[in-house]
């Protein structure tokens, strides 16, 4: 334990001593490296490079976006788990449906196929927000901006949208069964 707070130890010395030697290689850049721990409202410093070397500018991210950001991504995750659920769901009913139904009209085998495909496209859409939340979460660590949480959520909310077009079917298609 005392081996990881010295090198913890360590390693915030050697980011202050990157921090400052950036900082400081340029006579009109000021930076004062201090302890103390950051707040929601400050902004998120950047690493610039230029020509002549290194630059460290404000970006229009705050530490409270950061955690905002997180807080979205985790919500998202869990939101994913719950829509695999409920297609995992859907498709049992959907096989249960075409066992029991298996000498019903074609029309129903139709319907039981339309709704596969429905839910296979809503497979793809879910593992298409994984891959974005996992990007996000990677953007996250290096200043990813706000438009990417929301076309985050206008995906997630079109495909609460879609599912719920899902269920109205496959409720329809199991009225018309029974």
């Amino acid at each position: 334990m005392a081996d990881q707070s010295s090198f913890s130890r360590y390693n915030i010395h050697f980011a202050t001593l990157l921090l400052s030697s950036l900082a400081f290689s340029q006579a009109q850049a000021a930076v004062e490296v201090t302890s103390g721990g950051a707040v929601s409202q400050d902004r998120i410093a950047a690493i610039h490079a230029e020509s002549v070397g290194h630059s460290l500018r404000n970006t229009d991210m705050t530490v409270s976006d950061l955690q905002e950001l997180q807080r979205n991504s985790k919500r998202n995750a869990d939101e994913i788990a719950s829509l695999k659920q409920t297609i995992n769901a859907q498709a049992k009913l959907i096989e249960e449906f075409k066992r029991g139904a298996g000498s019903q009209s074609l029309g129903n085998a139709s319907d039981t196929s339309a709704l596969k495909s429905k839910i296979d496209e809503q497979n793809n859409k879910i593992e298409k927000l994984e891959s974005q939340i996992s990007t996000l979460k990677r953007s996250s660590e290096s200043g990813a901006n706000a438009n990417d949480v929301s076309n985050l959520k206008r995906e997630i909310s079109s495909t609460q949208s879609d599912l719920k077009s899902l269920k109205s079917t496959v409720d329809s298609l199991s009225n018309r069964i029974k």
